[in-house]
Order: structure tokens, then C-alpha cells, then sequence
């Protein structure tokens, strides 16, 4: 049997460059990588040397990757969550007062500069760009957000990070809790084998679990906290397995799949002529010489008789693609002779038999837009708000401005509330924090252009919406 050249064109599919046949390697014990089944805690080495044991983080230990591969090879989930990412973090952090009217109660609220102290402390400790944009998009992407503290010698807070979750993973639990967490930059290696996993080359360190249980208001509390510490902080709580949360969206991991494959599909059979298209059919040692390999002494000269033949039948495979494959051999035909056997009585040599092949293109392409349909309802999302088309059309004026509105008001409060909790901290530990000025993000609102000619208005959702922000003092 010949051996076919292989070309990857994505995750678990290649092609086989002669035949232009497509194959997807699927495993059954392979269990989805979304939940861990068995064999989920691993043991690791710190850069301290010292035997510590993790979670993993899917099957493999390598959901985060995996789930990374899988967006980056999407058309459109990729789009949808930094869409959302954005639109959260709107316009950026905006302080307010609120303010209640003494006959009817109604709130209103008054937007007010962040600070001048407040300003500098996050313009110092660099909290956009360390903490604020990467933990939305890690929040959307992967429901977890990993918040790291560094703190002064004086007890004040100096920056809060934001961890990508591909190089965090949990310490196993002690007594139900999470003791702390465990940074590297690379977890893909099996931790059971040799690898560069807790050695100088790729480090692995450890960052104590600070409870989500410390009064921040209690400055004997926040004096106790060790200088360097980590939380997982913020979270999507809808599916939890106890360590790690996972985003709603990854219930539909197999239509992302499906979608993915589908065009690298399409790809190879264009670039391979949309093979296969005929049935070649070669007897048996063909092209072997028979009257020299009969005449072969020593194993040595049969040997280089099945070279020579394998040489010659791979010799007339290229040949023959060479011949028939691409737009411009279209419709060619081809002449052979046979030799007749005269003892079976029949013809023998090479025959080239046409294959009747229906690509199901349209069938395809319907199961493409079905599988993004499935991926666009997943994200919870309306398309139009990330710049993607529905039915080759985006939506009218009206009817976007009202799929943002809803999506400010349904989606946003709560998570944007997750996130801020972090900049309370801050200003708690740092004397900062005003019970009276609150933060919140600001919103851009889509205007009617007789309103407005920029197109534009600015608005803002209350943290939670319609109800004042709870105070973590009186929040315990």
C-alpha cells in the first residue's frame, strides 16, 4: 500500500494530499474536555522545589488551550465575545453620585469626575491595562476571572493584575477550600511524564488563596493578608464544578466544532479538484517485473524488485494526478490497453471506472448556518451587535438600538458589579473608598440622527440597574 502524504488543516482533521480525501479523527474515551472525568488531579513542582498537587483543568489539563483553538478557528465566536467584552466595558469607568427624590423616591443619577486621587492611584498601578480589559474578556471567554494582589510594605494595595486562565490552575482542596493557586506558563505537558513543567525553564508558582470571607472594611483583616496573593474573584457561578466555572456558550462546543470543520472541508476538495472523481483500479504487483524478482537469488535483489515496483507505482499515481486533477485537465480523457490473460480468460491490466459524486454542497452550507445559528444563540447575543449579518442582511436602525438596550440592561448589571468589586478593593485598601461615590461603566447609546448628528447619545446602567450598588460594609 502506498503511503499517502497527511496535511493538518485543523485540530483533528487532515487531508491526504494524493486522494484528497478528508479525514477527522474522533476519540471516544475522550469524554469532552468540559468536565473532568477521573484522573483530575496531577502533582507539581514549584520554583521552590517543593511536591504540590493541582487540579486539571479538563481531562487533559488543557481545556483553556483547547477552548482557545477551537474560538480562534470560528468565524464568528471569536467576534461575538469581544463584542460583548466591549460594549461591557463601554466607554470606560465613569464615578457618580445617586441621588433620591424626598416625595416620589425616584432615583436619579448625576455623573461626577472619578477623583483626583482616585484617578492616580488606577493611572499609577496601571489597572486598565493590567486588570480591567483582560478580566472582561476572560470573563466572557472563560468564566473565570483570576485577580492577582501585590501589596506595599505600608498595607496599601500597589496593582491588581488580571491572570490569563491558561496559566492558572487550582490547588487541590483542603477542608473544601481552594488553599491557593498555581501559575505557569505552559500546563500542556503531562504532568506525569518528564517535562519542563517546575523547572528553571518553565516555572511553576504559587499564590495563596486569599477567602472570599475577609471584611475589606476591617483594616486588622486587611493587615493580616500576605503581600503577594491571588482570588478568583469574579466568576460566571452558572456551571461549576467546583474549582473552575464554565462559560453557558461551551454547552455548544460540538456545533463549534462542526462549524470549524466544515470549511477546511470545502477547502481541500476545492484545492484537490473535488476528488474523487474516478476509480482507478491496478492489479496486484502491476508493476512488478516478474520475470527479474522469479530470477532473484538473494533477498537483497528481491527486495530491490518491490523498490523498484513501489517506485513505479507511485511514479504513475503522480503521474496520473498530475494528468486529471485541477480546472484545467477538466473533461480530459484517457486511453489504456489491456492484456488478455488467456488461461483465466479474461482482460487484465488497468481499468478507470467513473464515480457518480455528489458533494452536497448546498446540504453543507445549510448545516454551516445552522451550526453558526446554534453558536450565535450559545452567546446569548443578538449578531447584529457585533457587526454579523443574519440572513445576508443586518438589522434596521431601530431594532439595534432597542437589541443594545436590552443587552445593557439584562446582561450588563450583575457582571458589571462582578468586576468592579475588584476596584472596591483597591480603594478600600488604599483609604480611598467613598461610600458616596459609586463606579459604574459608561454606555454610548445609539441616537436617531435628527436627535443627534453624531449618531451617538450617552447613557449609563446603574450597578445593579434600578437599585442602588451594595455596599460591601453592609454586604458581609
Amino acid at each position: 500500500m502506498i503511503d499517502q502524504n497527511l496535511e493538518l488543516i485543523q485540530n483533528e482533521t487532515v487531508v491526504l494530499t494524493e486522494s484528497g480525501a478528508v479525514v477527522q479523527f474522533h476519540y471516544e474515551n475522550r469524554k469532552n474536555h468540559c468536565i473532568d472525568y477521573g484522573g483530575d488531579v496531577g502533582e507539581v513542582s514549584t520554583h521552590l522545589h517543593i511536591k504540590h498537587r493541582i487540579k486539571f483543568w479538563g481531562r487533559d489539563n488543557d481545556l483553556i488551550t483547547y477552548r482557545d483553538n477551537m474560538i480562534m478557528s470560528s468565524n464568528i465566536v471569536g467576534e461575538l465575545i469581544a463584542a460583548k467584552s466591549d460594549l461591557m466595558v463601554g466607554l470606560g469607568l465613569q464615578a457618580y453620585t445617586e441621588v433620591f427624590d424626598d416625595q416620589t423616591g425616584k432615583k436619579s443619577i448625576k455623573y461626577i469626575p472619578i477623583p483626583e486621587q482616585v484617578d492616580n492611584c488606577l493611572r499609577k498601578s496601571k489597572f486598565r491595562k493590567r486588570f480591567l480589559n483582560k478580566a472582561v474578556y476572560q470573563y466572557w471567554k472563560n468564566a473565570n476571572v483570576f485577580a492577582e494582589f501585590m501589596k506595599a510594605k505600608d498595607g496599601s494595595l500597589l496593582w491588581i493584575k488580571c491572570i490569563d486562565c491558561k496559566h492558572v490552575r487550582a490547588a487541590e482542596k483542603v477542608k473544601g477550600e481552594i488553599p491557593g493557586f498555581y501559575i505557569a506558563a505552559n500546563w500542556e505537558l503531562p504532568l506525569n511524564q518528564k517535562s519542563t513543567i517546575g523547572n528553571e525553564e518553565n516555572p511553576v508558582y504559587y499564590l495563596p488563596n486569599v477567602s472570599e470571607d475577609v471584611d475589606w472594611t476591617d483594616p486588622e483583616q486587611v493587615k493580616k493578608l500576605p503581600d503577594h496573593f491571588m482570588m478568583q474573584i469574579v466568576d460566571d457561578f452558572t456551571v461549576d464544578d467546583g474549582y473552575y466555572h464554565h462559560p453557558n456558550y461551551w454547552g455548544g462546543e460540538d456545533w463549534i466544532d462542526m462549524a470549524n470543520t466544515i470549511a477546511p472541508w470545502h477547502k481541500a476538495n476545492i484545492k484537490n479538484g473535488y476528488t474523487p472523481r474516478v476509480h482507478v483500479k491496478v492489479p496486484k504487483d502491476y508493476f512488478l517485473n516478474k520475470a527479474q524478482y522469479s530470477q532473484a537469488i538473494t533477498p537483497e535483489d528481491q527486495q530491490k524488485c518491490i523498490s523498484a515496483a513501489k517506485s513505479a507505482q507511485q511514479k504513475f499515481i503522480n503521474d496520473l494526478n498530475s494528468y486529471l486533477s485541477g480546472s484545467d485537465n477538466a473533461g480530459r480523457a484517457i486511453v489504456t490497453t489491456e492484456d488478455f490473460d488467456p488461461i483465466l480468460k479474461e482482460w487484465k491490466g488497468i481499468s478507470i471506472e467513473k464515480i457518480d459524486y455528489a458533494m452536497q454542497d448546498e446540504a453543507l452550507l445549510k448545516l454551516f448556518e445552522r451550526s453558526n445559528d446554534a453558536n450565535i444563540s450559545a452567546q446569548g447575543f443578538h449578531p447584529t451587535l457585533a457587526g454579523i449579518s443574519t440572513q445576508g442582511r443586518l438589522s434596521a436602525g431601530s431594532e439595534i438600538r432597542n437589541l443594545l438596550n436590552y443587552f445593557i440592561i439584562r446582561a450588563l448589571p450583575r457582571r458589571r458589579a462582578d468586576i468592579l468589586e475588584v476596584l472596591d478593593i483597591m480603594l478600600y485598601m488604599n483609604g480611598l473608598y467613598d461610600a458616596h461615590v459609586k463606579y459604574t461603566f459608561e454606555d454610548v447609546m445609539i441616537a436617531k440622527l435628527d436627535e443627534d448628528k453624531t449618531g451617538m447619545s450617552n447613557a449609563t446602567t446603574d450597578v445593579p440597574n434600578a437599585q442602588p450598588k451594595p455596599d460591601l460594609q453592609n454586604d458581609k
